[in-house]
């Protein structure tokens, strides 16, 4: 993943001495857990035998993460638009995410002051990311907020952003995903249509090619202009998929 999104780049030999090392410590273990069945079959071609692979996925707290209504209050204490429909990002802001294509939606929805494109995080590519967003009125950067007020910041989102990077699509299932299902909140989620990512979120959310801005946009439009549908108990239900008390008795299986 790491060469993949270009977090590291250098000589082949890098490469061979990581993809070794890889394999010398996954060879070493009884079992080799992962979070998508996409990640199992790579493991497997990396040499981990396929009876030693389990997938279990990353849970989410939901009797912290829940719907609510909107508070007016958070809303005017981060600056955003009471009247305004917002998509927001929040998570780790870094190559993987392709936040990029983000900000280039935010400049062809530059003509529509009721929307906002929030983005709330930290992370390496932050700084060059603020720098590409600058004058443009529909970006608001905010911090990460704190885990006991998460459930009521993901309620001010009318729209939840899952960008990624295509040549991640695969590699990973974020790990945000869990609490912005369980939020309630309507989905945007950049990925390919075959994509493992792509079929978990199947009829619960929408989604756009990766790396088209004029596609994001338009979906975020679309989102604000109420032309979209949204399945609120199918996006809960999913959730519950991903319940702390379900993945914690996979684990307890797998261990004891």
């Amino acid at each position: 993943a790491a060469f993949a999104v270009g977090h590291l780049r250098g000589a082949a030999w890098l490469r061979r001495l990581g993809a070794g090392f890889e394999r010398f410590c996954l060879r070493r273990f009884d079992i080799v857990a992962t979070i998508s069945h996409a990640m199992a079959e790579r493991l497997v071609g990396k040499g981990v035998a396929v009876e030693r692979v389990r997938v279990i996925r990353n849970w989410v707290d939901l009797e912290h993460i829940r719907p609510l209504p909107r508070s007016r209050a958070y809303r005017a204490e981060l600056d955003l638009p009471e009247d305004a429909f917002v998509a927001l990002y929040s998570g780790n802001i870094g190559l993987k995410q392709g936040l990029d294509v983000v900000v280039e939606a935010a400049r062809r929805l530059d003509g529509r002051d009721d929307i906002v494109l929030a983005i709330a995080g930290e992370g390496p590519a932050k700084a060059k990311l603020m720098a590409q967003a600058a004058g443009l009125r529909g970006v608001r950067f905010l911090p990460f907020q704190p885990y006991e007020r998460l459930p009521e910041f993901l309620a001010l989102a009318d729209l939840h952003l899952l960008p990624q990077q295509e040549a991640a699509g695969d590699l990973v299932l974020p790990s945000k995903l869990g609490a912005m299902l369980a939020s309630g909140r309507p989905i945007l989620a950049t990925t390919l249509a075959g994509a493992e990512l792509a079929r978990f979120l199947d009829k619960v959310a929408l989604l756009a090619p990766p790396g088209d801005s004029e596609a994001l946009a338009e979906a975020i439009r679309r989102c604000a202009d109420g032309a979209t549908t949204h399945a609120p108990a199918a996006q809960l239900c999913l959730a519950g998929q991903l319940a702390a008390p379900k993945i914690m008795s996979q684990w307890e299986g797998l261990l004891f």
